[in-house]
């Protein structure tokens, strides 16, 4: 997952809380619903993410992340 990415979903949670709902319980229905493909390693991060609002959410994401960015 590129920064891009990253910033596109996170982009999309800020401007729609439905989405971001949706980000934050189930992230591979969020990403399919905008077209946006994650890989097996990507899908695993997000599922593996306990998140309670954005700024949990994405400090995750990045930490977890990081190394393959």
């Amino acid at each position: 997952m590129s920064r891009a990415t990253i910033n596109r979903l996170l982009a999309l949670a800020i401007v729609d809380p439905g989405f971001c709902n949706l980000l934050l319980t189930s992230p591979v229905e969020a990403a399919q619903q905008h077209c946006i493909d994650l890989a097996p390693l990507e899908r695993e991060v997000f599922l593996t993410i306990t998140a309670h609002d954005l700024q949990e959410l994405s400090q995750q994401l990045l930490e977890k992340l990081e190394p393959f960015l």
